[in-house]
């Protein structure tokens, strides 16, 4: 392989393998692996076949105590920044980064966990998009700030108590709207990556 962007995501998945696999996400990794591995555009948006990578940021409070999450417009969910790599990007962390200021007013947050997550999950055809899968790249970022503005598709941007994230259950956190099994599997990563460095 010639692309640095690949060559670097392969390298933090092989790292993290035995974690992931802890974690339940073995056969996620491995189709993470499998796509990564191969010749095709998989970091273009219009890869539709099985689909392409994306960039999540999670980010906590300066604390720790607290995960940022996002009213997504199309989706009615509190998510996680996020979104396409895009050509400009050096890599998908740098995705992460623009996605958290672009989504959040969030500048200079640093980075905890390079790779603290990974989610597949299935995208409905939309205009002239074909039905694709999106392969979740997610890193732990803490923020310096707490002050935050919604950007662009995004309704509000609002700090969670972890707890209450986990607490939730996928339930109700806030303005009638609930969140997903994958952000609630981050907070819970993240209290113990919080315990775990204290």
């Amino acid at each position: 392989m010639s692309d640095p962007k690949r060559e670097l995501l392969v390298e933090q998945l092989m790292a993290k393998r035995a974690l992931m696999e802890q974690r339940g996400r073995a056969s996620e990794w491995k189709r993470m692996l499998d796509l990564a591995m191969t010749e095709q555009p998989v970091f273009s948006r219009r890869h539709f076949e099985p689909g392409h990578f994306t960039a999540s940021g999670f980010v906590v409070s300066d604390d720790g105590s607290h995960l940022l999450l996002i009213l997504h417009k199309k989706l009615k969910l509190w998510l996680q920044p996020g979104g396409h790599i895009e050509a400009d990007d050096a890599s998908w962390q740098d995705a992460c980064r623009r996605e958290i200021e672009e989504e959040t007013g969030l500048l200079g947050c640093d980075l905890i966990d390079e790779l603290i997550d990974i989610d597949v999950h299935p995208i409905p055809a939309w205009g002239a998009e074909l039905p694709h899968l999106h392969f979740d790249l997610r890193a732990l970022y803490r923020a310096r700030s707490a002050l935050v503005q919604a950007g662009d598709g995004v309704v509000f941007a609002r700090w969670f108590p972890l707890t209450a994230i986990i607490e939730s259950q996928g339930g109700i956190l806030a303005d009638e709207v609930g969140t997903d099994e994958s952000v609630i599997r981050v907070a819970r990563a993240a209290i113990h990556f919080r315990v775990s460095s204290s």
